[in-house]
Order: C-alpha cells, then structure tokens, then sequence
C-alpha cells in the first residue's frame, strides 16, 4: 500500500494499482503520514488547521472521527510508538488515550502522600486532553497538600478557577443545580476581587433563575457594600453595568415577582430607622443608602429632603432628589428649582424634559397628561411671572449648579 496526497488523496495498492479515495483527507502542506495494520493515519487539514485523519479497514478506509488537536498549526510528520501518538513540527507534541495516562501514573499519585510533581503533571494531561473532571480532581489535591503556597499552587488555584466556569458555563439549562456548583467553586479560587465580583454577579443571576430569591437578594447586597462601582459589560459587550445599577435592577425585579423574599431586609432596614440618634442627617442617610429598596428607605428619603429644606441647603436637597427621582419624572427637581427662583437651570431642564419625554403620559392630580403638555404650561408660567430669587448664601447657587451638571 501507498499513500498519495495532496488536496485529494488515496490509497494505492501495488499489486495491482488500484485507488481508493480518503474522504476529507486534505495532505496539502502537511507531514508524513503512516500505515499501521489495516489503519493509516495523516496529517490533514480541517477549517484552515492541521487535524488528524484516521482511516481504518484495509479495503474500505472509512474515516474514524476524532478529537481535534489541542494545538495550532499541527500538521508535521505523524509517529505511531505503541499506545502514543508524535507528531512533529516546530515542536514535538504526544497524544496517548486517558487509560494509558491513568495506569502510567496510578502508582505515583495514589501512593501517600502522592508524589508532588506527577500529581501535576498528571493533573496538566488530563487537563490538555479535555478530561476536566480528573484533572480538577488532581489540581485540588495538590492545592490541599501544598497548602496553598508558592507560585505554582498559585498557578493551580488560577487554573481550578478556570475550569470551574468553563463546565459551569458548558452546562444546559436543564442542569442549574450543577452549574451553580461549579460557578461556586469558581468563586472560591478566584484569583482577584474584580473577578470574584464577577462570579457573584453570575451566581445571584442563576439564583434568581432559580427561584432562591432571599439568596440572590443577600448575595446582591453584599456585591454592592463591597464593590459597587466595578464594571461588567452585558449584552455581549455591547453595553456595560455598575455592580450598583446590576444589583438594584436585579432585586427590584425580585421584589416584583417575590414580595416576601426582601421581607427579612425590610425588618433590619425599619430597625436601622427606629434606632437612629443622634446625627440624624448622617444616620438617615446610612438608612437609605444601605437599604434603598425599603420602605425605610423611602422615609428616611423623606426625612432627609424635609430636614434640607427647612435649613434651606439646596445643592444637598438637589442631589438627594437627583438620585431618587425617575428621569422620565423629575417635577420634584423642577419644583426646587422654582422655590429658589433658578429660572435659568429650571427653564433648561423643562426643555430638556419636553424634548426627551415628550409623549411620556404622567398622572397629575388624577388626571393623566403627556409630558410635553406639563413642561409647556409650566414654561408658558415662566414666561408670565418672574421668579423670586430666594436670599441665598454666597456660593449656594454655585453648588446647585455643580449638583445639577454631575
């Protein structure tokens, strides 16, 4: 037997010259091939990169599927020595199946305690054969027995991380209980704080999918205490998210189809109010900023825009009511504005408001009206009366200023 290659190849038998074609078998460029028995094995090309071919049956050379070369580029000079498989090119690369693996190692790696360096070893072939589940297996006994110590543990733990998110992430909807697991583990090697942010983020997500609300909801404010203004990109990278913006929209939604799941949270934020003395500005606001989704919240907001207001502290009432009120609704704002007698930066806001919301229907004293109607009356009402400048301190409208342009 022969092996003639090239973008088409076959099988020539010399006695009486006869082809037989090797299907998808593309040699161009590529190494040396070999005939073992009735199989021949080549080095092809497959999608632009080198794979192997194997045709078994002497006679029928049908082709036997298999796995893709964990490098790139391998398309050199092919080596059947017993169970493994060289290949050579610009390095020298050996392919064996997991069973020979197992039986070369199993003498070193169970013998107590196990030998450090073909624990690791064996831990990487698993590994680089896509058998993640024995190399995860080995990576963690050789993260308990070195303690957790040295650049190569540390190596270890960056790789477990790795593994425990890609089978996480293989997994189908079907299998969240599993994937859960895993991304839990994952977040027990993270190798930073940012991504372990980004693991939480994943886990309160699948949490909520999976109706442990009180879970997602305890995991989500601890991201936010912890790491509020990290950064994720959602949408494919499209956009990206502040953990503070991810955590809120995520229990709010929960809140919506689980009322009872912030319950708990509910007790400690109205305990948190009932207890405040003292500086009551700074307590208030410790209220509302660590459980903004409460009704607490809501009246220590309440509390806080009174008390500004009755010490006339306008930019600190601005910026109160510039993080609680909606964009598509911000009257409140407008209203200030008035009070004070900022013609300026109330007349720009309304336009800015008619202009963005337009055909945005609000509810006014029962009635419902667009928006570009309220901001049009209410700068015709401009236009008609001058506003009375309230006798501020030097510098307050500065302030008001800056806390509107933030």
């Amino acid at each position: 037997w022969m092996i003639l290659g090239g973008v088409s190849s076959y099988v020539l038998r010399l006695s009486d010259f006869r082809a037989h074609s090797l299907a998808s078998a593309n040699t161009s460029g590529c190494g040396r091939g070999q005939i073992v028995g009735e199989d021949v094995y080549l080095s092809i090309q497959s999608g632009g990169k080198g794979a192997l071919g194997l045709y078994a049956g002497l006679g029928s050379w049908r082709k036997i599927r298999t796995p893709d070369w964990r490098g790139d580029k391998q398309r050199g000079n092919l080596l059947l020595a017993g169970s493994t498989l060289v290949v050579s090119t610009d390095q020298i690369y050996f392919y064996t199946d997991a069973t020979t693996v197992r039986r070369r190692f199993a003498s070193r790696i169970k013998q107590s305690p196990p030998h450090l360096k073909s624990l690791l070893d064996y831990a990487s072939l698993m590994d680089s054969g896509g058998i993640w589940k024995e190399a995860v297996e080995a990576y963690l006994e050789y993260d308990r027995i070195t303690g957790r110590k040295g650049v190569l543990s540390t190596n270890v733990r960056d790789r477990l991380y790795e593994l425990f998110l890609k089978m996480g992430e293989d997994l189908d909807g079907s299998s969240l209980i599993s994937k859960l697991r895993y991304f839990q583990q994952a977040r027990e090697f993270t190798p930073s704080a940012r991504k372990k942010a980004h693991m939480e983020w994943k886990i309160s997500e699948l949490l909520c999918e999976m109706d442990r609300n009180r879970e997602a909801i305890d995991l989500c404010r601890e991201m936010r205490d912890r790491c509020p203004d990290y950064i994720f990109p959602v949408h494919g990278g499209e956009t990206a998210v502040r953990v503070r913006e991810f955590t809120s929209h995520l229990i709010s939604r929960i809140q919506e189809k689980d009322p009872g799941a912030y319950r708990h949270v509910e007790i400690l934020a109205k305990q948190a109010l009932e207890e405040v003395r003292g500086d009551r500005v700074q307590g208030w606001r410790k209220v509302e900023t660590h459980f903004p989704h409460s009704q607490a919240a809501k009246e220590a907001r309440s509390l806080l825009l009174a008390e500004f207001l009755s010490q006339e502290k306008w930019a600190e009432a601005l910026g109160l009511l510039r993080e609680t009120s909606s964009p598509s609704d911000p009257r409140q704002i407008f209203q200030l504005l008035e009070k004070i007698g900022d013609r300026e930066r109330l007349v720009s806001a309304l336009q800015n408001w008619r202009l963005e919301f337009g055909d945005t229907v609000l509810v006014t004293k029962g009635n419902t009206r667009p928006v570009h109607e309220i901001a049009g009356q209410w700068l015709q009402k401009i236009a008609e009366n001058s506003l009375p400048r309230k006798n501020l301190p030097d510098g307050s409208l500065t302030q008001v200023g800056q806390t509107m342009e933030k």
